[in-house]
């Protein structure tokens, strides 16, 4: 019986990731089609998620793996939605130690616009262990708030970063112990000056970006991420 129920719960966990690997992957001609797509999957897995019997989700572990499912996958979609925003907070509430339910509820703050709560909750996230994930998702919501105030599209041209991240990669193959920080080098590259709160900002993003790189160097997920980063600014 035991055995019966982790299975119903791992089936629920694998097909809320096989949802963000469709929202990741799946790029149709037609964008549509993958809103369709994502809400049809959606769907079917909650349906999953809600056939789990009430009593094996009455312990508070179980109850906030329930919330955090339900949250992840209303997520899904682009916009931001409340329910999913609720699902996820009684899920951090329930059980704070859940690293990936305060990233989605990150992610989902952060639809909503509200960008300094949404870095509360990946700095959270961080705090139950080092993750290249949500160390990328960090560093790209600190060069948003950096645009926010008006020192982003001078500061962090395209190809501005692209020097960044050979820089990144060259330090990390030369030197680990460089005496130049990541963010010193481009300044001495681009003859910019820090400016306040925006230049701490900026630093800090780089520095988040370049730890989630030299958790795995191999890993692409991460160097993709960043560069997407690049050419959306």
């Amino acid at each position: 019986m035991a055995a019966e129920e982790e299975d119903v719960w791992a089936k629920a966990t694998k097909v809320a990731d096989d949802l963000y690997e469709i929202r990741d992957t799946f790029f149709p001609q037609n964008a549509d089609d993958k809103t369709s797509k994502l809400q049809h999957e959606s769907d079917l897995a909650l349906n999953l998620l809600d056939s789990i019997p009430a009593e094996q989700r009455k312990l508070p572990a179980r109850r906030a793996a329930y919330e955090y499912l339900r949250g992840k996958i209303l997520d899904v979609v682009p916009d931001y939605r409340k329910e999913a925003e609720d699902h996820l907070s009684k899920a951090v509430k329930l059980n704070p130690s859940l690293g990936d339910a305060w990233l989605c509820l990150g992610n989902c703050i952060w639809k909503k616009g509200d960008l300094t709560s949404a870095k509360n909750c990946f700095n959270l996230a961080l705090s139950k262990g080092p993750n290249k994930k949500i160390l990328c998702q960090l560093s790209m919501l600190e060069r948003r708030m950096a645009q926010g105030k008006g020192f982003y599209s001078f500061f962090f041209s395209s190809q501005s970063l692209l020097v960044i991240l050979l820089c990144m990669f060259s330090g990390y193959l030369w030197s680990s112990e460089a005496n130049l920080s990541v963010f010193e080098l481009k300044i001495s590259l681009l003859g910019i000056s820090s400016a306040d709160n925006q230049a701490e900002m900026v630093e800090e993003s780089i520095q988040h970006a370049r730890e989630a790189i030299t958790l795995d160097v191999k890993d692409g997920n991460s160097w993709c991420k960043i560069l997407q980063t690049c050419i959306m600014l």
